[in-house]
């Protein structure tokens, strides 16, 4: 699918937040459950900022797993499959495997879609209880790279990041 088919369909659907294109870069910001995601963005660069939990997934039942927000580093031409950076993001209270399990399942419906390009998963927490850091991060640390997708640390509270010299986005806070 196009780009541009992309946009106008689900600009219908209320759940294209915003494109953010400026001529000397700027911010992009999502905020929830007490954390905040932050991506800095370059000149030139253009980024489509996708509310996926009750906007481009409406809520079937609470059963229905999907992140907060898609981050796609765009162009005007370009097919969804040559998207290079997709960044799911999930604010969360405290359920961190929960986190985990909604940015899974919104990768599993989006990677046929976004095939050719490089995921990154990014989860933000309120509040992060170690013991369960510890325990669940190592499992689903093989899902994640099962799907080629970058999986750092959770952040507590706020994560900034900007693109990087190889076009990844690059963490600025530890």
């Amino acid at each position: 699918m196009a780009f541009q088919d992309f946009v106008l369909i689900h600009k219908k659907n209320d759940c294209i937040s915003t494109i953010h294109e400026n001529a000397d870069g700027g911010i992009i910001v999502c905020s929830e459950n007490d954390s905040t995601y932050q991506y800095i963005y370059r000149t030139g660069e253009k980024f489509l900022l996708i509310k996926v939990d009750g906007g481009l997934i409406k809520r079937k039942n609470n059963d229905t797993k999907k992140c907060d927000y898609l981050l796609l580093n765009v162009t005007d031409d370009v097919n969804l499959s040559d998207i290079p950076h997709s960044v799911f993001i999930e604010l969360k209270g405290t359920d961190l495997v929960h986190a985990y399990q909604q940015i899974l399942a919104t990768i599993d419906e989006y990677e046929v879609d976004l095939s050719g390009s490089r995921f990154h998963a990014r989860i933000i927490v309120s509040r992060l209880h170690r013991p369960q850091y510890t325990t669940c991060y190592h499992k689903y640390r093989v899902e994640f790279k099962r799907r080629n997708c970058s999986f750092p640390d959770p952040q507590e509270r706020e994560m900034t990041e900007r693109t990087g010299v190889d076009g990844n986005p690059t963490q600025q806070n530890q």
